[in-house]
């Protein structure tokens, strides 16, 4: 039959057919030909046998990955265009699907303010099944910490700065007083700076928020930051601190409160100073050194030994001894964990 010159063909409506929960998807593209003052339209390769209808069915697979170490917000784009907000860490993926054999490439279009997000494994072509891994990792760009509370220059000295695994925190040592507001010791303290929140908290305090009375040094914290540990002079931070000598302190970052864990088991401060602190990655043990003889029975070796403290159950032992249970004869300093 002849096909009429004057017949128009438009697009009528796009239908997408999914047959599964997971890809491929088929989409079926519907064409609906509209005749123009009369002819004839040719059938012979319309399937269904409906004047006027046309099929195409293309197979489509969606493009995604995972992203970490986010904390904004990230505009990530595929070839330019087809924007894809993400607010947190995870898995996503691009809305709009591609043809088997297109090309994709994504990049960032937006970037989380604070920090810089790269894209792994994201250029390439779409063969046969979806893309799930692209990577996109951000890391916080360089930034000054030790800045005072109302964003001028601090010219005092700022040491002993270490960061959380996730990167959000980063607490340092600091003989500023400008820091943070109130702070009128005259001493050294141990501060938090909060990436995220681009905030500076002073952490060698009393649980009331008291500020120490003596030297506060050699921070350590558990891997996300939360449980801080350090040296201190301060007899002020717990009730009864009474030795007049340096102890270790924990700050719990979530709770405030600050609690002295150079102690025996039974509860009795050490008589002599401790040092040189360390904290597990959870912030279950606190490890350190100490002069101290009453931490543990019988400790008669008149040597600085290595302790570790339990914080659930307040247990402390001496570590600092071989596996007959022989003590140092010499003077242990430096200690780490090991995980398995």
């Amino acid at each position: 039959m002849k096909k009429s010159t004057r017949g128009n063909k438009v697009m009528k409506e796009v239908v997408r057919h999914i047959s599964t929960m997971i890809m491929p998807l088929m989409l079926s593209l519907v064409m609906l030909g509209c005749g123009q003052g009369g002819g004839e339209v040719d059938t012979s390769s319309n399937p269904s046998g409906n004047e006027g209808i046309y099929a195409l069915q293309i197979t489509v697979y969606f493009v995604g990955g995972s992203v970490s170490g986010l904390s904004g917000s990230l505009v990530l784009q595929n070839n330019g265009g087809d924007d894809h907000a993400i607010t947190s860490n995870g898995v996503f993926t691009f809305d709009t699907p591609l043809a088997d054999g297109a090309a994709y490439d994504i990049t960032a279009a937006i970037q989380p303010e604070g920090q810089v997000c790269t894209v792994s494994n994201g250029t390439g072509v779409v063969s046969g099944s979806d893309v799930t891994d692209v990577l996109v990792k951000c890391v916080f760009s360089y930034a000054r910490v030790s800045v005072s509370y109302d964003g001028t220059n601090d010219f005092i000295d700022s040491t002993t700065p270490l960061i959380g695994d996730n990167g959000y925190y980063v607490i340092f040592e600091s003989d500023a007083s400008d820091l943070v507001e109130n702070d009128t010791n005259g001493k050294s303290d141990i501060f938090i700076y909060d990436r995220v929140e681009r905030q500076v908290s002073r952490v060698s305090v009393a649980s009331d928020g008291t500020e120490g009375n003596g030297i506060s040094s050699s921070p350590a914290m558990s891997k996300e930051g939360r449980i801080i540990a350090f040296v201190s002079t301060s007899s002020n931070l717990v009730p009864g601190d009474d030795n007049n000598k340096a102890d270790i302190f924990v700050h719990d970052l979530d709770t405030g409160i600050t609690v002295l864990v150079s102690k025996s088991s039974s509860g009795v401060i050490g008589n002599g100073n401790s040092t040189d602190v360390f904290v597990s990655c959870e912030g279950e043990y606190i490890a350190f050194a100490s002069d101290s003889t009453n931490l543990v029975p019988a400790d008669v070796n008149r040597k600085r030994d290595v302790f570790v403290h339990d914080m659930s159950t307040g247990e402390t032992k001496l570590v600092s001894k071989s596996s007959e249970g022989n003590r140092s004869k010499s003077i242990p300093k430096w200690c780490c964990f090991k995980f398995r």
